[in-house]
């Protein structure tokens, strides 16, 4: 039963005419990336464009936390460069990882 709702992807990764790859984001506003000359370089472009779309909607101080972590920083190192526990760099990289999850699971709606 159709009730007026459609769902469409937010994204298609797809050859152009001279066979180049291209990441159209255009479904939810967003750019055209590319030419790429393999796929995998057109998947990779689109999710550093979801991960940059993601960080954006962060508060500063935990945007600057989940760069930091995700470069490799320890934990301990992470929270004297922030000026909090430990425990709680952990419990913000929890969060950071549902909020993460929950991104994904977002369906676009039209």
């Amino acid at each position: 039963m159709n009730r007026g709702l459609s769902i469409e992807r937010g994204s298609h990764v797809e050859p152009n005419e001279q066979g180049h790859w291209m990441a159209d984001l255009s479904a939810v506003d967003d750019p055209l990336l590319g030419p790429f000359f393999k796929r995998s370089q057109a998947l990779d472009a689109e999710l550093q464009w979801l991960e940059q779309i993601w960080m954006r909607s962060l508060p500063d101080r935990d945007r600057g936390v989940a760069d930091s972590l995700a470069s490799g920083e320890r934990t301990t190192a992470v929270a004297r460069q922030f000026k909090i526990s430990p425990g709680r760099i952990s419990q913000l990289r929890r969060a950071l990882q549902e909020s993460w999850q929950h991104f994904h699971e977002q369906p676009a709606l039209v």
